[in-house]
């Protein structure tokens, strides 16, 4: 499956499947075999160290464009791995913005007919292609409901959609699957404020689809990736609400694309040779073990994040309780000097050793327990893929196959 960075890429080049985008100087893509192409016509998109094959591309009625891509292994076009995705809105193009003007309403863009044909022709023409994944862009977010239609996982950014717009089936499919579907979208867009006011509380049911992250900005080549080409959190000091909550939800995309990545692995392996060889078996295994503990370990350090809050909140409440106590006790006792105030408090019980010292050397020992407890996963996971890299150095068999899956 192709990466969140990836998909972007492809979001900002389907534009092209349009021969009159922006510039007829400017080449267009198409699914022509290469003895066919024209001066201003490609068929291959070059994504870092990827190649992608234009296999199916669809300029249709109310301003739809369409691109459906494959990547190219060994010389050859792997059809297992199949991606399409939808443009947003042009603003050159008049229909496109009476397209997004309809995708703020529960009836949808009617775009989203023409991307549900696209993908059902391609099903049907093509069966032995699989699509693993669908993408959009802003108003192109309706990709959303043809995922779900067709139970195909999908990531589109910007969201501009109602998800009031899905049938009955499509909102139970999404319900139960929404580790399949993530819509990326700013709090502060100031494109998509129009669609839903920017917040969940104005929007239908989005089924925990929607990853809400800082920013104002609708443009694609505004958003950021970590090393692994999904989407980068900002960094915080502090694990907000919200932010724990976008963790969770890009943890649960990043666990189910790992498991639907093994699960293609396995497949390619029994085709290519009629069962599954020791290495293979113990690359997935190792490979599904690695998947589980690091989904645990990131999942312990959010809740790690919540006891550490409430550990230090209980030290400054300790320590705010003293306080208080000592400063009622001197304006009962105008009197008294500070000696004899600390004295009184003593005979009570009420010393800072028992109301603060104590208590904050326990948070703090609980503290250091659940860090010891994070290292542990993380050895445990540097300790697997330490075996994983051992297992494919020695196997070249197997590191071949899975340089070309």
């Amino acid at each position: 499956m192709l990466t969140d960075k990836e998909l972007k890429t492809l979001n900002e080049q389907v534009y092209q499947v349009d021969p009159n985008y922006k510039s007829k100087s400017q080449k267009v893509y198409t699914n022509k075999a290469d003895d066919e192409l024209k001066e201003r016509e490609r068929n291959r998109i070059r994504i870092a160290d990827n190649t992608l094959k234009v296999i199916s591309v669809r300029n249709g009625k109310w301003g739809f464009q369409g691109m459906a891509v494959a990547p190219v292994k060994g010389g050859h076009v792997d059809y297992s791995q199949v991606t399409v995705v939808a443009a947003g809105t042009d603003p050159s193009q008049p229909i496109d913005l009476l397209e997004a003007l309809d995708a703020a309403t529960d009836i949808g863009s009617l775009q989203e007919s023409s991307a549900e044909q696209f993908v059902q022709d391609i099903m049907e023409n093509h069966p032995n292609w699989k699509i693993t994944q669908l993408s959009g862009y802003s108003q192109s977010s309706y990709m959303l409901k043809v995922g779900a239609k067709f139970h195909i996982p999908t990531t589109v950014f910007n969201g501009w959609f109602q998800y009031g717009s899905l049938s009955k089936k499509e909102k139970e499919f999404m319900k139960s699957h929404s580790d399949w579907f993530i819509n990326y979208r700013k709090k502060n867009d100031s494109v998509t404020v129009w669609n839903d006011f920017n917040s969940e509380f104005f929007n239908s049911e989005d089924y925990g689809t929607i990853v809400w992250l800082d920013g104002d900005s609708h443009d694609l080549a505004d958003w950021k990736f970590d090393k692994s080409g999904m989407v980068k959190l900002p960094k915080s000091s502090a694990m907000t609400a919200d932010r724990i909550k976008q963790s969770q939800t890009l943890l649960n995309v990043k666990f189910s694309q790992a498991m639907f990545r093994l699960k293609y692995l396995r497949a390619n392996f029994f085709e290519s040779g009629g069962g599954l060889s020791s290495s293979e078996k113990i690359y997935l295994d190792s490979a599904q073990a690695l998947a589980i503990v690091s989904t645990a370990r990131v999942e312990f350090n959010l809740a790690l994040s919540k006891v550490m809050k409430l550990y230090q909140n209980g030290i400054k409440e300790q320590e705010k309780l003293w306080e208080e106590t000592v400063r009622e006790a001197r304006e009962l006792g105008d009197y008294l000097e500070d000696w004899e105030v600390y004295e009184a408090l003593e005979e009570a019980g009420f010393t800072h050793e028992a109301i603060v010292d104590t208590p904050t050397q326990l948070y703090q020992h609980k503290i250091r327990q659940v860090k010891q407890t994070s290292e542990k996963f993380k050895s445990l996971e540097h300790e697997i893929k330490g075996k994983i890299s051992e297992l494919v150095a020695r196997d070249k068999e197997l590191a071949q196959q899975l340089k070309s899956s």
